[in-house]
């Protein structure tokens, strides 16, 4: 079990994916490339993605906490997991985030 989970950790260590520790993120909207931020009310912003695509959500360790079809191409969901790390995985985006 601990070599999964440290096979994760370097995984995403080596994607180099960052978080924002403070405020919402600024997604950029100049490109067609999906986007996702969160606010400090744990509110999960979605950008530039197709309708129909699943975003997927992941705790640390691997375990699917959420998963929403998209049916626009930007939506805004509301978080209701307990704090901690968590990875989004939408289109062809994988983002780790922090929710506090």
């Amino acid at each position: 079990m601990k070599h999964i989970i440290l096979t994760i950790f370097f995984v995403f260590t080596m994607m180099g994916v960052a978080f924002s520790q403070e405020g919402m993120q600024k997604a950029s909207l100049d490109t067609d490339q999906p986007a996702v931020s969160i606010s400090d009310t744990n509110r999960l912003y979605v950008y530039n993605v197709k309708p129909g695509d699943l975003l997927q959500l992941y705790s640390i360790v691997g375990v699917k906490v959420l998963e929403v079809k998209m049916d626009s191409s930007s939506k805004e969901i509301s978080l209701n997991v307990p704090k901690g790390y968590y990875v989004v995985k939408v289109s062809s985006l994988v983002k780790k985030i922090a929710v506090k």
